[in-house]
């Protein structure tokens, strides 16, 4: 591949920094498609749920945005990379700080993490550090700007889709209490009005095709633009899935009915 010639020139010092983006998103996609496969799992269930669709539709989305940024068509391939050895450290961190127990393992992964700058910096790549973060190149953009950004391309241009789902969703994931009562409310079977009346039974998510028509379709669309964005860069992409892409996005319009005046 020519992506792999282009960073060449890295891999005698950070082992293969684009093949790491790479794996990198393949894990993402993986994580994508458990988080909205449980969705489906909750539909089937009978058993009325609040928040968990919402916290499952949020995270998945975000895995999407960050493998479509990941893989951006249209950087070139040393920034990819650099994306790549950015979450490499962003990686080895996180290790670092779920492991502070124990004092070996967190200097071992420290002490890689600090191998990986200096290769960096070998190898001729800027590394910025800031307070306790450091990236190459660019740092890693919000998951706000990241959302957004997906959904202008899913949506052939409702980017501000983006923000709104993502300040919804983010709600209900940060237990926010208005996202709570808005749950509450969105799971009371027609025609009551309160949570508190007697012998009132929240309904199943099988029950509200409305609710889960607009999760689906955003998953969907997530989804189909982040592996879309995989395939083309792997070369796998062909003239069916372009179609299904076009259909998606078709798809995601009817349903989500958004307008940037929402």
């Amino acid at each position: 591949m020519a992506e792999l010639a282009a960073t060449k020139r890295l891999q005698g010092y950070v082992g293969a920094p684009t093949e790491s983006a790479v794996y990198f998103v393949d894990h993402l996609l993986i994580a994508a498609e458990d988080h909205f496969g449980a969705i489906c799992r909750l539909v089937e269930h009978a058993a009325p749920v609040l928040y968990a669709d919402k916290v499952l539709a949020r995270a998945g989305i975000a895995a999407c945005a960050r493998a479509t940024w990941m893989l951006d068509p249209s950087v070139d391939a040393d920034h990819r990379a650099a994306r790549g050895l950015t979450q490499r450290l962003a990686g080895l961190k996180a290790n670092a700080e779920l492991v502070k127990e124990s004092v070996e393992a967190r200097k071992s992964y420290q002490a890689r993490r600090e191998e990986v700058i200096a290769q960096c910096r070998a190898a001729g790549l800027t590394v910025t550090r800031r307070d306790s973060a450091a990236y190459v190149g660019e740092g890693i953009p919000s998951e706000r700007s990241l959302m957004k950004k997906l959904f202008g391309t899913a949506t052939s241009g409702l980017a501000d889709f983006g923000a709104f789902s993502q300040t919804w969703l983010s709600r209900f994931v940060h237990s926010d209490p208005a996202g709570l009562a808005e749950s509450i409310m969105d799971s009371l079977p027609p025609g009551v009005q309160a949570p508190h009346v007697a012998g009132t039974v929240m309904k199943g998510l099988a029950a509200d095709s409305g609710r889960v028509n607009t999760l689906m379709a955003m998953c969907t669309a997530a989804y189909v633009t982040a592996a879309g964005i995989f395939l083309r860069h792997q070369g796998w992409l062909d003239d069916d899935w372009t179609k299904t892409v076009t259909n998606v996005r078709g798809l995601v319009r009817t349903t989500i009915g958004f307008s940037s005046s929402q």
